[in-house]
C-alpha cells in the first residue's frame, strides 16, 4: 500500500498565567489594555476641559490619598474550600454570574476584615486567584450558607477580553465593570519594583466623587456607567484613562512613591467607581513585606502633592450612553466565560513523519509516512505551551511534498466522525501546502490520507517564517495559532 507523509508546524499561542508569588498581582495577557504603555500616546483633544470639569480628588486639592483595605488571596500552596455564592437581595442580574462557587483559601480575609466575615451594609470585596481564574465579589460575607454577595464575577486571566469587557451595560465588583485585583498593588510588588527603579507594569484604578463624573455615559474599557451625577458634558466618564504628566517632578517623593508615580506616567489609571479616596491598595496582610517597613515607608499620605490637574486624559473615543434605569437596559453579555484571545509566538513543530526528524518535544517525530486510507491522531493540546483545556480551534499549515498520485487529506476533531470533505488536495509531483482550521477533540486532531496510492516526503516550504493569527469566531474559548 502506498503512503503519503504529513508535516505540521505549529505556532503556539501562550496563555499568560498569573504567578502565585506573593510580590505580584494577578495579570491578564501582556497585550491586555490594562498593561499597555501609553507614555508616548497623544492626549484627548478635550483633556484640559475634562480635567477642569471634574475639579479635584474627593479628598481635595493635592491630597492624592491611598486607602489600604483590600486583600488579594491565592489558593496555590494552601488548602481551600469550595463555597457556593448566595445571591443577596438586589443581586445584579444579568450582569453578574450565577451558579458560581468560589474556592476559599485557608488563610484569607474579606476587604476591611481580618477574616471572611463582613457587615453586608459595607462595601466589602473578596478577591481569590485560583490558577487562571480570578474570582471577585462585591458586598460580601461568608456564613454557613455560603458566600453572600451582591455581585460575583469569574474572570479568566488567560483571556484578552474585548473592548466592552464582559458586555455593554454590564457592571462587576467594580461599578465600571472592571476587574479589580489586577489594577491595585501591594507592598511586595512595590518593593520588587523599587529594587530596579522600575514600575508596576500595569495601570491602576482610581475613583472620584459621583458629582464629578459624567452622568449616563461610559467609555471603553468600562462597560457600565454606575451612579455618576455630573450634568457637564465635559466631566470625566467611567472608563477614562488618565496619565500623569511626563514632566511631573517625582524626585521629592520617596522610592516607594516613585514606583507608583512612574507607573502613572507610563500606564496611567482608569476611572472605576465613585467615592472620595482616590486610590485603594492591598493592605499587605498576606504579603511578605509591609507598607510600614523602613525600606518601603509608604502610607496613606505618601502621594500628597499630586493633583488631578497633574494628569491628562487619554483619548476616550465616543462616550457610550446607557440608561441603567430603562426596563430595556439590561447588559448584553459577551460570550462567557472565554472571549477571544490570541498571542503569537515562535513556530513549533508538532509532527514530522520523516525518518530522523525532530519536533518541539520529540513526540510524533520520524513515525513513518501515513498510509493511503490511514488515519493519524496528532495530540495538539498541552504541548509546546498550548493550553490543555479551553482551546476552541487550531490553525495548521499542512504540507505534502510531491505525492505520486492524486488524493486528499482531511483534518477533523479526533474522536468524532470524519466529515466527507477535503482540507488539502494532492497533485502528483507538486509540493502542496494549505492552511487548515480544525476543532481539536479531547486527544487532538485526526488526519486522514485519502490518496489513491503513493508515498511522499514532507518539508515546510516557508520554514516557519510567517506568523498566522486567529481570533475566536465562535465565542467559546481561547484560540491557539498554528503554522
Amino acid at each position: 500500500m502506498r503512503r503519503t507523509s504529513v508535516l505540521l508546524v505549529g505556532l503556539l499561542s501562550l496563555s499568560i498565567a498569573p504567578t502565585t508569588m506573593s510580590q505580584t498581582f494577578p495579570r491578564f495577557p501582556a497585550d491586555a489594555v490594562w498593561n499597555l504603555d501609553v507614555s508616548a500616546q497623544a492626549i484627548d483633544a478635550n483633556s484640559a476641559a475634562m480635567i477642569t470639569a471634574s475639579g479635584a480628588w474627593g479628598t481635595g486639592g493635592t491630597n492624592f490619598q491611598v486607602d489600604f483595605s483590600m486583600h488579594v488571596l491565592y489558593t496555590a500552596g494552601q488548602s481551600s474550600t469550595l463555597r457556593p455564592v448566595v445571591q443577596e437581595s438586589g443581586y445584579y442580574l444579568p450582569d453578574c454570574d450565577t451558579g458560581l462557587s468560589i474556592p476559599l483559601p485557608a488563610r484569607g480575609a474579606i476587604e476591611g476584615s481580618s477574616d471572611y466575615t463582613c457587615d453586608l451594609s459595607n462595601d466589602c470585596h473578596l478577591f481569590v486567584v485560583d490558577g487562571n481564574n480570578l474570582y471577585e465579589s462585591y458586598q460580601t460575607t461568608v456564613d454557613p450558607n455560603g458566600i453572600n454577595s451582591l455581585c460575583a464575577i469569574k474572570w479568566r486571566l488567560d483571556v484578552d477580553y474585548p473592548p466592552s469587557g464582559r458586555g455593554e451595560g454590564c457592571t462587576s465588583a467594580d461599578a465600571a465593570g472592571f476587574p479589580m485585583a489586577p489594577l491595585i498593588t501591594g507592598p511586595d510588588e512595590v518593593f520588587a519594583a523599587m529594587q530596579v527603579s522600575g514600575d508596576l507594569g500595569h495601570a491602576l484604578r482610581f475613583i472620584l466623587p459621583n458629582s464629578r463624573m459624567r452622568r449616563g455615559y461610559y467609555v471603553h474599557p468600562a462597560s457600565h456607567n454606575g451612579a455618576p451625577s455630573s450634568t457637564s458634558a465635559n466631566a470625566i466618564p467611567y472608563g477614562a484613562r488618565l496619565r500623569l504628566h511626563a514632566n511631573f517632578d517625582i524626585s521629592r517623593f520617596n522610592a516607594a512613591s516613585q514606583v507608583v508615580l512612574r507607573t502613572l506616567k507610563k500606564y496611567g489609571m482608569f476611572l472605576a467607581d465613585g467615592g472620595n479616596l482616590p486610590l485603594t491598595f492591598d493592605d499587605g496582610m498576606f504579603a511578605t513585606r509591609q507598607w510600614s517597613d523602613a525600606n518601603i515607608n509608604f502610607d496613606s499620605h505618601s502621594l500628597f502633592g499630586v493633583a488631578l490637574t497633574d494628569f491628562d486624559v487619554m483619548p476616550i473615543g465616543t462616550p457610550i450612553a446607557y440608561d441603567n434605569s430603562s426596563p430595556s437596559a439590561e447588559c448584553v453579555r459577551n460570550p462567557a466565560p472565554n472571549p477571544p484571545h490570541y498571542v503569537p509566538l515562535l513556530p513549533s513543530r508538532l509532527l514530522d513523519t520523516r525518518s530522523g526528524a525532530t519536533t518541539i518535544d520529540n513526540q510524533d517525530a520520524g513515525i513513518g509516512a501515513l498510509v493511503s486510507g490511514g488515519t493519524l491522531t496528532l495530540p495538539t493540546l498541552g504541548r509546546g505551551g498550548v493550553a490543555s483545556t479551553a482551546v476552541t480551534a487550531v490553525v495548521m499549515n499542512v504540507t505534502a511534498v510531491t505525492p505520486p498520485a492524486v488524493g486528499y487529506l482531511t483534518v477533523w476533531p479526533a474522536g468524532t466522525t470524519r466529515q466527507l470533505a477535503a482540507n488539502l488536495n494532492l497533485n502528483p509531483r507538486y509540493t502542496i501546502p494549505n492552511l487548515v482550521i480544525a476543532k481539536p477533540g479531547q486527544s487532538g486532531v485526526a488526519i486522514y490520507n485519502g490518496a489513491a496510492t503513493g508515498a511522499t516526503d514532507i518539508v515546510d516550504p516557508r520554514n516557519g517564517d510567517v506568523v498566522q493569527q486567529v481570533r475566536d469566531l465562535t465565542g467559546g474559548g481561547v484560540h491557539h495559532s498554528f503554522e
